[in-house]
This record gives structure tokens, C-alpha cells and sequence, in this order.
């Protein structure tokens, strides 16, 4: 849990891209408004939003700041049976820019302030865990 709170920003990014998938890259990083509008648009496994940490500098700080507010949360569920966890935190502040699936009506970004990530347990990982994706949210 020591090594979760003292998190660099290498060790925080190196969570987010080892998964096999790299969905947080792939989907919620570093989007334009036009990217989110076609996802919103053409992707069915879209949530109720199609967003994107404005870059990689503010989804570190917002998945540290949803890390360590979760801290025992994640203590709890690393020593449970269950293999994956979502978790959301209200980090306060703009994370990026979204839009409401199914339109082109685009999310005022001063109402993103929260993230949400998906960890799943990874004994590899000197955390325990990897960050299976994540993204800012309502």
C-alpha cells in the first residue's frame, strides 16, 4: 500500500500501459473533441460518455489523486478474493473533455472533475495491480 502512495509519475504511467490493451491510451488520453464525437457516435461499447483526460500529465495527477483517496479501499480489495475493482474519486478540478454518447453534445469540461479507473490484480506488479483503463467522468 507504502509503494501505491509514494507512486511516481513513471511508476502511475507504467500501471495504465502494461495491461495488454492499453485502453486508457488508446481511448482516453490526449483526444480531440472530433475523436470523442465519433466515438460517441459509432462506438456501441461506449459508456454514457466518450472522454478524455486532456493529456498525460493531468491523468497522472488524477489517477494518483483517485489512487491514494482509495487507498484502503484497495488494501481491502488486494487481500479479498475478487480479482477486479472500479473506483472513483472526485479529484475537483477540469480532467478533459467528453461527449454524450450517441450526439455530438459536447460535456462542459469544468463538470469532468471526477476519474474513474478499473484495476485488476496483477502479482507482477510491485503495486499488485494494474490499471486496466480509466477516464474522466460526471
Amino acid at each position: 500500500m507504502n509503494k501505491i502512495l509514494k507512486a511516481t509519475d513513471g511508476e502511475i504511467y507504467d500501471l495504465f500501459t502494461r495491461s495488454s490493451s492499453s485502453h486508457l491510451v488508446e481511448r482516453h488520453l490526449n483526444k480531440t473533441i472530433n475523436d470523442l464525437v465519433n466515438r460517441a457516435l459509432t462506438d456501441p461499447n461506449c459508456g454514457p460518455l466518450a472522454s478524455a483526460f486532456t493529456n498525460q500529465s493531468t491523468a497522472i495527477k488524477a489517477i494518483r489523486e483517485n489512487l491514494r483517496g482509495n487507498a484502503t479501499r484497495i488494501k481491502e480489495w488486494l487481500e479479498s478474493s475478487s480479482n477486479v475493482i472500479t473506483i472513483s474519486f472526485d479529484n475537483g478540478y477540469s480532467l478533459g473533455n467528453g461527449v454524450y454518447k450517441g450526439t455530438s453534445t459536447v460535456v462542459d469540461a469544468s463538470k469532468l472533475t471526477k476519474s474513474e479507473l478499473f484495476l485488476v490484480k496483477d502479482a507482477t506488479s510491485s503495486t499488485g495491480f494494474n490499471i486496466i483503463t480509466g477516464y474522466p467522468t460526471l
